[in-house]
């Protein structure tokens, strides 16, 4: 009876590995402890694989738009139906980003969803788990996001920031990766970037094929 009233969600491979998670971001803190930010992500050695989102992944795509909110740049909820129909969807490139370092696999830990229109794309999510923050992963993942619409003819990027409560520690995200301002309000920002002129960057983070 206690389904009829509170569903049960579906458990994802992050929710049954917590336990394991909670005990490397121990190990992580253990290893920050005395270190400078760049040694200390040196020696964490972090890698992460992007790629388009596949079928058995739509159910954590989902939940990291329901539940993430600090680094969401329009904070987009969506269901798995939703998420089920942008993989379908020829126009959109939707990729997963799946990360870890030396103490483990944290995961699927991101999503980046864009719009093709002809020579032009629109981000329009961008979001990662807070629990990976402050590791200059988002840097390599948007490398090979924009890599992958310049392999679908995309010339020129759009983007966009939408205010909320929470996620103010997005707000400089886009100008970050070398996005120019186009236009804002109290409310949201509009950012555009020529593929053509992005200059070639280097990361501390492995992409792994």
């Amino acid at each position: 009876q206690l389904d009829v009233f509170f569903p049960r969600r579906a458990l994802t491979a992050e929710d049954a590995h917590k336990t394991e998670m909670y005990r490397a971001e121990m190990r992580r803190q253990e290893l920050a402890a005395g270190m400078s930010v760049d040694d200390y992500l040196a020696e964490l050695k972090i890698w992460a694989k992007v790629h388009p989102v596949c079928p058995e992944e739509i159910p954590r795509v989902a939940q990291l738009s329901q539940k993430t909110n600090q680094f969401n740049v329009c904070t987009n909820r969506y269901s798995e139906s939703d998420i089920a129909a942008f993989v379908a969807d020829q126009n959109r490139l939707i990729v997963s980003v799946q990360a870890g370092d030396r103490f483990g696999d944290s995961g699927l830990v991101a999503f980046v969803q864009a719009v093709v229109d002809g020579d032009t794309a629109e981000i329009i999510d961008w979001v990662m788990s807070c629990r990976v923050m402050n590791k200059r992963l988002e840097f390599a993942v948007e490398d090979e996001v924009e890599r992958l619409l310049a392999a679908r003819g995309v010339r020129k990027l759009l983007a966009t920031w939408r205010k909320t409560a929470k996620n103010a520690p997005v707000a400089d995200l886009f100008v970050q990766f070398g996005f120019a301002v186009a236009g804002e309000n109290e409310e949201m920002r509009r950012y555009e970037l020529d593929l053509k002129r992005r200059p070639s960057r280097r990361h501390a983070v492995s992409l792994l094929v």
